[in-house]
């Protein structure tokens, strides 16, 4: 009996053990600190500046406001609006509907800048890794690739 009650005990107390060890096991894991409406609210921005930059990337073709800003160096001549900022790009008119579009949204711009007018005009095309060097001021420019236009 003496042998049958020592190993009921070592069997009672591993038991109690090992509950005691699970219970505690919780009160090791760690919580940050409580986060401030600002900082959540940041991260929410952070997190939507992400999703769309992600969209798109996904996107074939965007709007973009384009002005005609000649400049004296070799650099282009044409400015879209991207990501809040005016930057210089080559416009690309692949398919001869978009070559005519092109050479008269050209023609007007010119117009209106004869005139003393600085206008924006909506375009459709998908901006490219492509870029251009210019001999000049030894920068890289972007290409757009308009879409094409009907006839």
């Amino acid at each position: 009996m003496d042998a049958r009650n020592e190993k009921y005990r070592l069997g009672l107390v591993l038991s109690m053990l090992l509950v005691f060890g699970a219970s505690c096991g919780g009160a090791n894991t760690r919580v940050g600190p409580p986060t401030s409406p600002f900082s959540r609210a940041a991260e929410t921005v952070r997190s939507a500046i992400r999703a769309g930059l992600e969209a798109e990337l996904n996107v074939d073709e965007i709007e973009f406001l384009a002005r005609f800003n000649p400049a004296p160096c070799d650099c282009p001549d044409w400015e879209i609006r991207y990501r809040g900022d005016w930057i210089r790009v080559w416009l690309v008119a692949e398919e001869y509907p978009t070559e005519a579009a092109l050479e008269q949204l050209e023609a007007t711009a010119l117009s209106d800048i004869q005139r003393g007018e600085l206008l924006t005009y909506p375009i459709v095309g998908s901006v490219t890794d492509q870029t251009v060097l210019s001999r000049t001021t030894g920068l890289r420019y972007r290409r757009l690739i308009l879409a094409p236009v009907s006839e």
